[in-house]
C-alpha cells in the first residue's frame, strides 16, 4: 500500500489508486481515471472518490454523476481495485454510496470508514517503524 500514498508537508496524505479504464454509464464510455481518499492532518479519512473525465456535454455528465455513484456493477469494481491494492475485502465492501451532496462533475464520492480506518492503521505502524 506505501507507494499509493502521497505524503504532503502539512501532514496531510492521500491514498490514489490509478484506475485509467473506461466502463459504460449512462449510456455513455466513460474514463474512470482514479479512486483517491484525502486525510487531513488528524488522519481523518472517511470519504473515498473515483474521478473520472467530464464529457463536454452538461445534461449527460449531470447522468453519468448520479448514476456513477449509484451504480452497484460499478461498486463492485471499487471492491476490486481496492482488495487488489492491499484493502481487505471486508473493509472494500463496506464502501457505501454518499449523499447526492457530496456529488460533483467528475468526482463521485462513497462513505468509505472502515477503508480509511485501515489505511490510517497501515500508517501509524509505517509510521512507528521508521
Amino acid at each position: 500500500m506505501r507507494n499509493l500514498l502521497t505524503f504532503n508537508a502539512n501532514s496531510t496524505f492521500t491514498l490514489d489508486i490509478a484506475v485509467n479504464e473506461k466502463c459504460v454509464i449512462a449510456g455513455a464510455h466513460v474514463q474512470i481515471n482514479a479512486i483517491s481518499m484525502f486525510f487531513d492532518k488528524e488522519h481523518e479519512g472517511d470519504v473515498l472518490t473515483v474521478n473520472w473525465t467530464l464529457t463536454g456535454n452538461t445534461a449527460l455528465d449531470k447522468r453519468i454523476m448520479r448514476k456513477l455513484y449509484t451504480n452497484d456493477a460499478f461498486k463492485m469494481r471499487i471492491v476490486q481495485l481496492l482488495t487488489a491494492n492491499g484493502i481487505s475485502a471486508a473493509s472494500a465492501a463496506s464502501v457505501r454510496t454518499s449523499v447526492a451532496a457530496m456529488q460533483e462533475k467528475g468526482r463521485a464520492s462513497f462513505d468509505a470508514i472502515n477503508v480509511g480506518d485501515e489505511v490510517v492503521a497501515y500508517v501509524t505502524t509505517m509510521q512507528k517503524a521508521s
